[in-house]
């Protein structure tokens, strides 16, 4: 279970599952693409910056990618 704070900036992981984690950052990238977002930035999850959480290798996987902020999805071309 996932969920992403207001601004998109933090998130709050309530899963240890890794299947459960990838599943998450599936949907996550899927919602903002189908939205149409420019880009979406994680900065912190669970109040810890993203790097290092059991969620960026998640979030990379599903298309994330590493930024000076934090992991990024970026707008398709």
């Amino acid at each position: 279970m996932l969920y992403l704070e207001r601004g998109g900036k933090s998130a709050l992981l309530f899963s240890d599952d890794a299947d459960e984690q990838r599943a998450a950052a599936s949907d996550l990238a899927a919602t903002a693409r189908a939205r149409r977002l420019d880009t979406l930035t994680i900065e912190k999850v669970n109040g810890e910056f993203v790097y290092g959480t059991p969620l960026a290798t998640a979030l990379q996987e599903a298309g994330f990618v590493s930024s000076p902020r934090g992991l990024t999805l970026r707008k398709a071309l």
